[in-house]
């Protein structure tokens, strides 16, 4: 009858689209899957590597803690918390051009960061501890102008009263 054959063509549609929202499914579980491959699956172990420096650093071994932070930066490149321990690591550890660089590149790579004033201050701690006076100077010195009212400023204006702090501001002021 006319009324079985258009059960029978409902359940051909049916049908087709099962196989439809089947193919749909594959589809969505592949991209899933090339989005967990491509920005997801390294972050645990990049985690697994911060949390080893952290271990190692916490019980002073800063010569063990920076290759554990230098591989979580390489498996994720913006974990910006490695890229500060590493920085700490270097200064504890008394590698004062290594901090220092490494805090610069904290504060170029991550900008808005919570961590960038500190970045900015260690750096100039850093500096100053390799005598690079002038450096240390400007760190300080963009601590306290693009973070005026971070702990890091105060810190940093203390730092800026210091005898050879003095004799940068006098060195600038003479240009």
């Amino acid at each position: 009858t006319a009324r079985e054959l258009n059960a029978g063509a409902g359940l051909g549609r049916l049908g087709a689209r099962v196989r439809a929202w089947g193919d749909v499914m594959r589809v969505l579980l592949a991209l899933l899957l090339v989005g967990i491959a491509g920005c997801g699956l390294e972050t645990p172990t990049a985690m697994t590597e911060f949390k080893k420096g952290v271990e190692f650093a916490e019980q002073g071994d800063y010569d063990t803690a920076i290759p554990c932070y230098t591989k979580a930066i390489r498996i994720n490149p913006n974990l910006a918390v490695a890229h500060f321990n590493r920085g700490m690591a270097y200064y504890k550890g008394e590698e004062y051009g290594d901090a220092s660089m490494a805090f610069d590149n904290f504060a170029k790579l991550f900008p808005d960061d919570t961590l960038t004033s500190d970045a900015l201050f260690w750096a100039g701690e850093s500096y100053r501890q390799g005598n690079q006076n002038s450096l240390a100077f400007r760190r300080y010195n963009r601590c306290r102008w693009d973070f005026p009212a971070s702990q890091a400023a105060k810190y940093a204006r203390v730092r800026l009263s210091l005898p050879e702090m003095l004799q940068e501001f006098e060195a600038e002021a003479n240009k």
